[in-house]
């Protein structure tokens, strides 16, 4: 079980880093899987998409992230990755997702 854990929360953050849909895909299954194991869905819940974390810690001057383009593109990227953390179901959230990425 808890090599199936580690499996569903390192699938996740894989696709925070590569946004292929592979690695979504793996961490859905993972998902469905631990939940089919009787795992609590609201413990899975806190397995997150984290992109715009790690977007903003790639910056060699991170001031950069604070000005004001940058700001506007972490803003649409946190709001669209909070909508699809919220519903990880929703083809349409994903594409969205992906697409302000």
């Amino acid at each position: 079980m808890a090599k199936k854990k580690k499996e569903y929360s390192d699938a996740f953050a894989s696709f925070s880093k590569s946004l292929k849909e592979e690695d979504f895909d793996k961490g859905m299954k993972l998902k469905q899987e631990l939940i089919d194991l009787s795992q609590p869905k609201d413990s899975l819940d806190k397995t997150k998409i984290a992109t715009n974390t790690l977007y903003k810690k790639q910056f060699q001057f991170p001031e950069v992230a604070k000005n004001d383009f940058s700001t506007e593109l972490f803003e649409a990227l946190e709001i669209a990755e909070k909508n699809l953390n919220s519903n990880l179901d929703n083809v349409d959230l994903f594409n969205n997702f992906v697409e302000t990425a």
